[in-house]
């Protein structure tokens, strides 16, 4: 079976699977979709160096195509978006925290995301405008509702490396000015639910979660960066 297309491997599959368990054959030819969150220290200077594809810090973005690097798109287009990251971060700190004591130098203060999916399908989606600006949509929104609107300092699309995928940055501040990542980024338990709300807010493109407690690679960042660097480069199609 090796090197047949997944369309073949679809209608291989379905001789082995009664016809009324479709539902489990979609999901084994289904795309995954990939959420990584982890909790930022420090100012966020080199991540926003990548992000923001800084000229003077190119070591940041290796692996990016300066041929297609003008596809990116800053999806936040406000204040937060027009600074320096490390800026941004301090800049909503300052206005959202209403804490008495001083903020620790080793305190978490923003939580970096990625957000993506199966090669193959994140292809897809972005080969459609359509489709790919309501991908883009709904993990913004996705990001807003699990870490607060107000605390997100880049949303960032980057369509000039081998799989489309998106870059935001939220500061953990509570309803109340606290900065708590505790709290806000949540334990192992929060981990896997809000794996499993995005891979519910996924679904509709045809990608679905990881086995629950799995330590594949495409539940990780280092999934879609392995891809990068094994595919060929892709041409790509610019959002509308």
């Amino acid at each position: 079976m090796n090197g047949e297309k997944k369309g073949h491997l679809f209608v291989y599959l379905s001789k082995l699977y009664p016809r009324n368990n479709q539902t489990s054959l979609k999901k084994l030819t289904m795309g995954y979709a990939v959420f990584h969150a982890s909790k930022g220290s420090g100012g966020g200077g080199k991540l926003g160096a990548h992000i923001d594809r800084d000229e003077s810090q190119k070591q940041t973005f290796k692996s990016a195509d300066p041929e297609r690097t003008h596809l990116n798109r800053d999806l936040l287009n406000n204040e937060f978006s027009k600074m320096k990251l490390e800026d941004a971060i301090k800049k909503r700190i300052e206005e959202g925290y209403t804490g008495k004591k001083a903020i620790r130098k080793d305190a978490v203060k923003f939580i970096p995301m990625v957000m993506t999916g199966s090669h193959k399908e994140m292809k897809e989606i972005f080969a459609d405008n359509k489709k790919a600006n309501a991908w883009v949509r709904a993990n913004y929104e996705f990001a807003c509702k699990e870490f607060g609107k107000e605390n997100i300092v880049r949303c960032t699309i980057h369509l000039d490396e081998k799989t489309p995928h998106l870059h935001i940055v939220a500061v953990p501040l509570t309803k109340d000015g606290r900065l708590s990542a505790k709290e806000i980024f949540g334990n192992r338990t929060d981990l896997s639910d809000r794996q499993t709300r995005y891979a519910d807010a996924m679904r509709g493109f045809g990608l679905q979660r990881g086995v629950v407690g799995s330590k594949a690679v495409h539940n990780s960042e280092g999934w879609y960066i392995a891809k990068q660097r094994e595919a060929d480069k892709a041409i790509l199609n610019p959002l509308e």
